[in-house]
């Protein structure tokens, strides 16, 4: 945690690394793994140390995270499967406001662009003033 407060995500990740080796089922460790690993763009590491960490939690706050991992390595299909599992209920608003951003950009990738728009919009309908103006930013990026 230390490295991470000092800038040194590298630093960070690998006694990670050695703690997943000392204690393979810790939640928190698998956790903080898969966070400096997406921080360092190491996205198919980020994508399996955060489903560990849901699968030890049921905690679904990081499946924004892993959607985008899934993005970004250029499965725009499988994020936009994955992200349609999360039910809002089950998560804090910024997390189903990130989720949403995640989907629009998924859908931009697969050439759904008005979708994406249609979607952000529907977003913004009751957001928090922080979460509008999450999806504002969010919208002028697509």
């Amino acid at each position: 945690m230390r490295a991470r407060d000092e800038g040194r995500n590298a630093d960070g990740r690998r006694a990670a690394i050695k703690a997943k080796h000392a204690a393979p089922r810790s939640a928190w460790v698998r956790e903080q793994l898969g966070l400096f690993a997406f921080e360092l763009g190491e996205l198919h590491e980020a994508a399996q140390e955060l489903l560990a960490y849901r699968r030890f939690t049921g905690d679904h706050r990081h499946d924004p995270m892993i959607a985008e991992c899934y993005r970004r390595e250029g499965k725009p299909e499988r994020a936009l499967t994955f992200i349609s599992e999360l039910q809002r209920a089950a998560v804090p608003p910024r997390t189903w406001i990130e989720a949403q951003i995640v989907r629009a950009r998924a859908l931009v990738d697969t050439g759904r662009a008005d979708t994406a728009r249609t979607l952000l919009q529907a977003a913004a309908r009751g957001a928090s003033a922080a979460n509008l103006e999450r999806l504002r930013e969010a919208a002028r990026e697509l």
